[in-house]
């Protein structure tokens, strides 16, 4: 759409829990430079705001004005969980001209059993190795470990978090499949280690 010039209109609110998880913000901020009617906000449900294109709350009729563009008599797409794909739909029938959807459920994460409680992970960037449990995915035991990997969804979908692995073996916690292979990359949000690993981070 971009390319063709279709985005006069067009509205975007785009909700996270921390700013570091929202994709693509500054493909967005360009988008709005090329084009001044395409207007873009992020609200925040776990952060304060910082920025001019930042709000915070949830989805409910308070955070309603602060949309970027009115709903009413609107098109509306939402996506997102089923939840709040559900909220969207509560508030905005009746005032907008047509709503479309598609929703998800985020992956249960299952770690299969393993014989060692914890194993070292050698982060071959930051020149460290720190023990992490087996039974916990890699990007939230390294930040546990006080590390700040690049992420967003954390649903292994956008690829924010994924990174090159050397040696070792870990399992893919969406269909417990375990992956031995060396030279291979891994998602972070959606991997958990199963041997000692070197991943490129």
């Amino acid at each position: 759409a971009a390319e063709r010039g279709q985005l006069a209109g067009l509205s975007l609110a785009y909700w996270v829990r921390e700013r570091a998880e929202a994709c693509f913000v500054e493909e967005l901020h360009a988008l709005q430079r090329r084009f001044p009617d395409f207007q873009f906000r992020l609200f925040l449900t776990g952060e304060s705001p910082s920025a001019a294109h930042e709000s915070e709350g949830r989805l409910d009729e308070g955070t309603l004005s602060a949309l970027p563009g009115s709903p009413k008599g609107a098109e509306v797409l939402a996506c997102g969980p089923t939840g709040f794909v559900a909220r969207v739909e509560a508030l905005l029938r009746g005032a907008a001209a047509r709503i479309a959807t598609e929703s998800f459920t985020p992956p249960v994460l299952r770690v299969p059993e393993v014989a060692a409680p914890t194993v070292e992970v050698t982060l071959l960037k930051s020149r460290r190795t720190i023990s992490i449990p087996t039974d916990t995915p890699l990007l939230a035991a390294l930040e546990a470990a006080g590390l700040k990997p690049e992420h967003g969804c954390r649903q292994g979908l956008c690829g924010r978090c994924t990174c090159a692995k050397a040696s070792g073996v870990h399992v893919d916690l969406r269909d417990d499949s375990a992956h031995a292979e060396a030279s291979t990359a891994l998602k972070v949000c959606v991997s958990a280690a199963r041997t000692d690993l070197s991943i490129d981070l």
